[in-house]
């Protein structure tokens, strides 16, 4: 609900007559848009793809919006065209920002010594579970790539 009234003033914003520039619209979208949309976001790290779609969605409609594109655009596109991350991308990203939070409080041993065992549930794996499968895709990608010399 939120969402969708702020998404009305950059509608506003965005008029076909006289409108804002993209970067003032983009710079809208991220102030004023996307911190209601990622609010509190950590913890759909876990969720299905198909529970994201609200979001996805709003994400989807301000980027139009940003941009001028037509609804058969393809969002990459759009997402390219305006500098921004996808959803769960940026869930991803605080997701593991927060659990190295976690793991920096002064004096608390908990999640230090928290053990990454294997969760009775076999449909979802649990936050620490997923952060620590991420942390891993990450650690993969960051390796330097050695060059064999003949």
């Amino acid at each position: 609900m939120r969402v969708s009234k702020r998404i009305n003033v950059l509608k506003r914003l965005a008029g076909s007559e006289w409108g804002c520039a993209r970067s003032t619209l983009n710079l809208t979208y991220q102030i004023y848009i996307l911190p209601v949309i990622t609010y509190s976001c950590e913890s759909l790290v876990t969720a299905q793809p198909h529970t994201l779609h609200v979001l996805e969605y709003a994400q989807n409609q301000a980027l139009r919006l940003i941009t001028g594109a037509v609804k058969t655009t393809p969002i990459d596109a759009l997402i390219f065209a305006t500098g921004n991350k996808p959803i769960q991308e940026l869930i991803k990203e605080k997701a593991v920002l927060l659990h190295e939070e976690l793991l920096r409080i002064p004096g608390d041993q908990y999640w230090k010594t928290y053990e990454n065992k294997r969760r009775n549930l076999k449909t979802q794996n649990g936050f620490i579970q997923k952060v620590t499968e991420i942390k891993t895709e990450l650690e993969i990608k960051c390796k330097p790539q050695t060059l064999h010399q003949r």
